[in-house]
């Protein structure tokens, strides 16, 4: 199995089955950039964690399996890159 999947499964035992995801129509809504200078990256797994104790878990299990992690918050700058 690979290490995202491995990672899947144990970020999913963090946050519950409603709050990751690996599924492409919402990577593809997470993953736009305006600026043409950047590509658009698409991430292997989002997930949205509802508490601080969460997202130290996630961190530790991503560099368990040594898989970047990158944040996400719902603003963005003139040019669409996210903040």
């Amino acid at each position: 199995m690979s290490k995202v999947k491995n990672a899947y499964k144990e970020i999913e035992k963090v946050v519950g089955s409603d709050f990751i995801t690996d599924k492409d129509y919402i990577k593809a809504a997470h993953s736009r950039n305006v600026d043409p200078a950047f590509l658009d990256r698409w991430a292997d797994i989002i997930v949205k964690p509802e508490t601080s104790f969460e997202v130290s878990e996630i961190v530790k299990i991503a560099n368990k399996y040594k898989i970047r992690i990158s944040g996400y918050w719902a603003y963005f700058t003139r040019l669409g890159k996210k903040i």
